[in-house]
Parts: structure tokens; C-alpha cells; sequence
């Protein structure tokens, strides 16, 4: 006798009356591989879809099997069997500079290089400088000094950034804290560096990284995993999670800045290394709609809704106001205004009579033709401006184009402002994205430049980039060619479960 499905036409579904089912008449659906090499769903003795896998041949030059059992809680890394080896390399951006062929003559560059050589890891401080008397570039002086130290890499200079690169497949170096020190005319007559002396640590664009190799964690082209499971466990918890290695990963980091200033219901910080005076907060004195376009001195007051030129401001706060031609602020606080110097010369006049600016904090202004020292800048909008020990936060900076010193130990942060900071009164903590790789052998805690393992594991367990697998996976993938990337990254089995679970896994590649 076999099951009855009555039509309710009224309701347009289907009532089931539960009468039991012939002997071998069963209405449950099973996921099975079948003759012929297929696979497809059953029900009973009807295969009711299916897929041939007959075609499917896949080339292999390496393989490896395994089978591992994970206790509760226990990881795993299954590594690949390749990295596709590159030719490592790391670039630095060097500031604006005056086109001249003579540059890289007159130039100093130290920096800090690690690399492995026999199993052991060797950190070098390395100096080189150019030589304009024996036709020696900087990047020839780095090729010795590197080449000293048994450094296989090579270095090429071009007017925007500095590269080294690795002249052996897959041979791993790491170099850091680079600081450029020009050689100006005060120690060589013929430098086209007017003194003083000009020197910043460089940052790496890492935009231009090439790692060692394509895959540094391990890759494969394939992958076949079977999980079994205790019996008696219940098929909702008969699952467990993995996770494939990315080669760099994108973190945002803390940037600690104190002492709030609270001024018109807005918390402004500053980099504590920059020393202000007192500011007026207190804007109840202030003065509205005032043109101090006429008289010079200083007004230590609170100005708001203000233009004024030709004057001095010491001690003040400015909002949504104008300054313009020939006037200087200091120890200020300086909120949604607009800062400009009109010169009469062109294109840019004397920079000495640029529009002067000391000591003080500027948040969400637009400012051009003007000299900043001793300052931190919020939000801001900056054009042909001469930046001295500053501080940058978020801001679009355009630097003077005619001249060769217009960034001189600044510090600038790109700060992820979807993160709100903490509003309180002695700290704020920002954050900046940094680009790290991964690392998966390293142990203990990650370095500036690269996330171990254990860290990487807390990483994608906070962000939920684990992955559920049940009974099987498999993955499949394309092999490389030239340049291509298409091979499948090492990855972790991890068993989140209070009961040991057994994994069997073929790769090849």
C-alpha cells in the first residue's frame, strides 16, 4: 500500500494523511555518488538528478593525503603544495622634489633590512651615500652597501620612489625605518639642495609590494575533504569551520591622541608633542561679523562669522571666518575657515609674506598660501602650503610645487573616521589602517609589518570569516600561468565542537 496525497484545492497545498508507507516506498532524499561516475539525489530506487563527473580529468604534478583527528577546539593548518615563487619587492615614496638629473648624487639613505641566510635570521642597519665627485647614484651607493652584507637585491631610483628588489626567486627580505638625509649646497657647493639640510623617513608604498612569493601560506588546485562525525551526535552539530589564508590582510590600528579641547559643543584633540598655550574657549565674549582689515596687533579674543587681513592673532579661536594677505596666527584654535594669501607676484610670490600660521589646531578649513609649523590639522583642504613639524589627520595636502622643502617632518595619518573616537576629556583613541601579511608559522605576537598565526586566528574569529562545512568539500581550481593567480590558499580546519571530529583530505596540485 502506498502513501495518499489529498489535493485541498481551497487551501492550494497538499495534506498529507501520514498512512504508512510500502516496504521500500520511502519518501526521503539522499545526496549520493552513483555508478558511472556520477553523483546525484535518490529517493528510494529513482535517481531523481544527477550530475557525470566521467569527463573530468585533472591534470596533477603533486598530491598529499591525510586523515587527523581535531579534538574540541582544536585547529589545524592545511597547507598547500606550492607558493609560486616572485622576486620580492618594496618601494618608498620620496618627497616632492625640483626635476634635476643631479638628485640621487647628492643623497644619504639608512635603513634597517632583516633576511634569513641558512636558517637564521640576520638584522642589518645599513648606511649608503651617494657621491657626486666619483659619479656614484644613490641607488649604485645601496647596491654596495647592500651587496656588503650579502643582501640579494637590487635597488633603482626614479624621481617618486626608491625600489628594492630581489634577484633570486623567492629570496625574502624586510626593510624598514628608511630615512633620506639630502647633502645640500652647505656641504657641496654643486648639491641642487639649498641648505638646511633636508631628512625624513620615508613611507613604503605598499601599494608596489610584491611579496616573495604568489602564495606565501601555501596553495593548491585542488582539494577533497571528508568529515565524519560521532554517530550519536545530532546531524544540526555535525559541522565544522575553515578558513582559507590570505597572503596581507587590512587591520585597523589605535593612534592614541590626547587632551580634548571642548569649544562650540565640538571635541577637538592634538598630538600631544605639539605644545599650544592656552586657548580661549569661553566664546561668550566673542566678536561677530568683525573686518580687521585695516588696523595690525593682536587680538587675543575669541572671532566668529569674522574676515579680517594684515592682522596678527595670538591666544585665539577662530570660527567660519576669512584671513587673508598679510596677517600670522599663533597658539590658536582655527574651525571651519577659510585661510588664503592673495599675492600680488606670480604664480606664488615670495613665500617669506605667505599667510603665517604657529602652534596651533585647524579642523575642517581650507587653507592655501600659507606656512604651518608646529601644528595639527584635522579634515582640512591644504594647497601650496609649506608644511613644518605637523601633524596631518585626513587632510588633502597639495604641497608647493616650486619648492623643494614644502614637508619637513610632518606626520601624516589616514584615519578611518567610520570608527568614532572616545569622547572623553584625557585620551581619544583613532584608528589607521595598516597592511600586514600573514604569517601563519610565526608565533607569539605579530610585528609592525606581519600578523602571526595566532593573532590572524583571533582576527577572522572577531570579523566571523570562519566558514561551515558538513560532511564534504571539495574545491577545485584553474592552474597558474605567468602572472595569473588562481590557485586555492592554504587554509585552517578548525572543530569548534565538545566532541572530536575525524577530517581525510587529498590536495594536489
Amino acid at each position: 500500500m502506498a502513501t495518499t496525497d489529498v489535493f485541498n484545492n481551497p487551501a492550494n497545498n497538499y495534506v498529507n494523511p501520514a498512512l504508512t508507507p510500502c516496504a521500500g516506498a520511502g519518501d526521503d532524499s539522499y545526496l549520493e555518488f552513483l555508478p558511472n561516475d556520477q553523483i546525484g539525489i535518490v529517493q528510494g530506487q529513482n535517481i531523481l538528478a544527477s550530475i557525470s563527473f566521467s569527463d573530468i580529468k585533472i591534470p596533477v604534478s603533486g598530491y598529499s593525503t591525510q586523515k587527523k583527528i581535531l579534538d574540541p577546539g582544536e585547529v589545524t593548518f592545511v597547507a598547500g603544495l606550492t607558493k609560486g615563487l616572485n622576486y620580492r619587492s618594496q618601494s618608498f615614496t620620496l618627497p616632492l622634489f625640483t626635476t634635476n638629473d643631479l638628485n640621487p648624487y647628492f643623497m644619504v639613505v639608512d635603513l634597517s633590512i632583516g633576511f634569513y641566510k641558512n636558517f637564521k635570521h640576520y638584522s642589518f642597519n645599513v648606511e649608503a651615500s651617494a657621491n657626486y665627485a666619483n659619479n656614484v647614484s644613490i641607488d649604485q651607493a645601496l647596491d654596495i652597501a647592500l651587496s656588503n652584507i650579502q643582501a640579494k637585491m637590487t635597488t633603482t631610483y626614479d624621481p617618486s620612489d626608491l625600489t628594492f628588489t630581489g634577484t633570486q626567486l623567492g629570496w625574502d627580505f624586510n626593510i624598514s625605518n628608511l630615512v633620506l638625509t639630502v647633502i645640500d649646497a652647505s656641504e657641496n657647493i654643486l648639491s641642487p639642495f639649498p641648505s638646511p639640510a633636508y631628512s625624513e623617513k620615508l613611507d613604503e608604498d605598499l601599494t608596489k609590494m610584491v611579496l616573495y612569493a604568489k602564495y606565501p601560506n601555501s596553495a593548491m588546485q585542488g582539494v577533497v575533504l571528508k568529515a565524519t562525525y560521532p554517530a550519536v551526535e545530532s546531524p544540526y552539530n555535525k559541522w565544522f569551520q575553515v578558513n582559507h589564508v590570505t597572503d596581507v590582510v587590512t587591520i585597523y590600528e589605535p593612534v592614541k591622541v590626547d587632551n580634548f579641547i571642548k569649544s562650540l559643543q565640538y571635541f577637538i584633540t592634538f598630538d600631544p608633542s605639539i605644545y599650544f598655550k592656552p586657548l580661549i574657549t569661553d566664546f561668550s565674549g566673542a566678536v561677530y561679523n568683525l573686518d580687521l582689515s585695516i588696523n595690525a596687533g593682536s587680538y587675543p579674543l575669541g572671532v566668529v562669522d569674522s574676515s579680517f587681513a594684515n592682522y596678527d592673532l595670538i591666544d585665539s579661536s577662530i570660527y567660519n571666518s576669512q584671513l587673508n594677505l598679510d596677517s600670522s596666527i599663533s597658539n590658536s584654535f582655527i574651525e571651519y575657515s577659510w585661510v588664503n594669501k592673495k599675492y600680488p607676484e606670480l604664480p606664488y610670490g615670495n613665500p617669506s609674506s605667505r599667510v603665517r600660521i604657529y602652534s596651533s589646531l585647524i579642523k575642517d578649513c581650507s587653507i592655501s598660501n600659507a606656512i604651518i609649523k608646529d601644528s595639527s590639522i584635522f579634515r582640512s583642504s591644504l594647497q601650496d602650503v609649506s608644511l613644518y613639524n605637523c601633524t596631518l589627520y585626513n587632510c588633502s595636502y597639495e604641497p608647493i610645487s616650486n619648492l623643494v622643502y614644502s614637508n619637513i617632518n610632518c606626520v601624516i595619518f589616514r584615519i578611518n573616521e567610520k570608527i568614532d573616537p572616545s569622547l572623553a576629556y584625557d585620551s581619544s583613541t583613532y584608528y589607521q589602517p595598516v597592511i600586514k601579511t600573514i604569517e601563519v608559522g610565526m608565533s607569539g605576537c605579530s610585528s609592525q609589518t606581519a600578523m602571526s598565526g595566532g593573532d590572524y586566528l583571533e582576527w577572522i574569529t572577531e570579523n566571523q570569516d570562519w566558514k561551515k562545512v558538513g560532511d564534504l568539500y571539495i574545491w577545485t581550481a584553474a592552474p597558474d600561468a605567468d602572472d595569473t593567480r588562481n590557485l586555492i590558499d592554504g587554509f585552517y580546519a578548525f572543530n569548534p565542537q565538545e566532541f572530536p571530529i575525524q577530517i581525510e583530505y587529498l590536495i594536489f596540485v
